[in-house]
């Protein structure tokens, strides 16, 4: 249930902690106010009914990526709008965050599927579970992360979870905004610091710097014991906005309850909501969960950088596969319990020494990749990998 209080509650509100701020300093009091609301968020489970449509826009691709786009359309396989139904559950405990995000209901029956992801202290796993193709055994991805990785979101292939690479934990799960740099399709794993820019009535305003080519800032509202209220980040044509519509009251603290999303790129625009179904204390332990079977790629022994660098088209460096076996292996046993993989990682194409029955999903949903926003991405990686090559010819 959602509290809206009245004017006089909002101003008492506002009074009580401008006298707090006043007595122990602006900065001091705010992130302190920061640290204690990631502190109570970090043992508690947010669940999400969330909503998604999302349009092309053909005007903005080259030739050859609008002759793709036709010759499907042809086909009847792509719509210019589509719409995604579904939920997103966030379970926090202190070093590890589990995210899982289901799209139950899609224009394209090929998006139906479950998305999973788990954020340890320096490793991201994800896992996705196509609905289109059940007979394919599960596969996952492990990552390095170059800090604690929920602060720094998810650095993975493209997809067909639309909603996966444009989570801000702060909004979703309370992290600290004064401490996060997600999420992953904004950052690219870049870590910078949040300056100080100024008020805009009973909003703090904190700017962005030290991460090149990203712009970007966030609100914090002061009448809420400073929860994130908006943020808006810019890359190159890469636009993303967060604006919080409501709110909840729980335990003296204010978190969002409604949320809308908005990203715009040059091929296509996104508008997600979500509404709060329900915030409860997360049950313990929470533990890493993958279908029995699965199929796991582990990157853990390359340096974060060269991913964060180079993407994950084609990673160059020492990867080991293994079945899953109810646990993730320490990084440093990997050796022992993995196979190296006899070439580079790469997203599209199957590895030697890797029978097809334990082929990577992403790998056998890549033609459905090329009807989705992720595709065209596909398609420009795959076109300036051609380029580079001719050029170095």
């Amino acid at each position: 249930m959602t509290w809206r209080p009245s004017g006089a509650a909002v101003n008492l509100t506002v009074i009580v902690w401008c006298a707090l701020i006043s007595a122990a300093g602006h900065g001091d009091a705010l992130s302190e106010q920061c640290r204690q609301r990631d502190s109570w968020c970090a043992s508690h489970t947010f669940v999400w009914d969330v909503t998604i449509h999302v349009s092309l826009q053909p005007s903005n691709l080259n030739a050859d990526e609008r002759a793709l786009l036709k010759s499907q359309q042809a086909a009847g396989s792509v719509p210019l709008q589509r719409a995604i139904e579904g939920y997103l559950v966030v379970s926090r405990v202190p070093n590890l965050t589990y995210v899982g995000h289901t799209q139950a209901k899609t224009t394209l029956p090929e998006q139906t599927g479950q998305f999973e992801y788990w954020f340890g202290k320096d490793f991201i796993v994800y896992c996705a579970q196509s609905a289109s193709t059940p007979n394919l055994q599960p596969s996952a991805l492990v990552l390095p992360a170059p800090a604690h990785s929920l602060s720094v979101g998810a650095l993975v292939p493209p997809s067909m979870d639309e909603l996966g690479a444009l989570l801000h934990p702060s909004f979703v799960a309370g992290s600290n905004p004064l401490h996060t740099f997600a999420p992953a399709s904004l950052f690219q794993w870049r870590m910078g610091n949040w300056s100080p820019g100024g008020r805009q009535g009973h909003l703090t305003v904190f700017r962005l710097t030290g991460v090149p080519g990203v712009t970007a800032e966030i609100y914090l509202d002061g009448s809420r014991r400073f929860a994130p209220a908006s943020f808006d980040g810019k890359r190159g044509a890469f636009h993303l906005q967060y604006r919080v519509l409501d709110w909840k009251h729980i335990d003296e603290w204010w978190l969002p309850s409604r949320v809308q999303i908005t990203q715009t790129g040059s091929a296509d625009s996104r508008t997600v909501l979500l509404t709060l179904r329900r915030i409860s204390t997360t049950p313990t332990p929470l533990n890493i969960h993958l279908p029995p079977g699965t199929y796991v790629t582990d990157l853990r022994h390359i340096d974060p950088e060269t991913i964060a660098t180079g993407g994950l088209l084609s990673v160059r460096g020492t990867t080991y596969q293994y079945p899953w076996a109810g646990r993730l292996p320490d990084k440093g046993v990997l050796p022992a319990v993995g196979v190296v993989s006899p070439q580079p990682f790469t997203m599209v194409y199957k590895p030697v020494a890797v029978p097809r029955s334990t082929f990577p999903v992403w790998q056998a949903v890549v033609a459905l990749l090329l009807i989705t926003g992720g595709g065209i991405w596909y398609w420009r990686a795959r076109s300036a990998k051609g380029a580079n090559k001719s050029i170095s010819h």
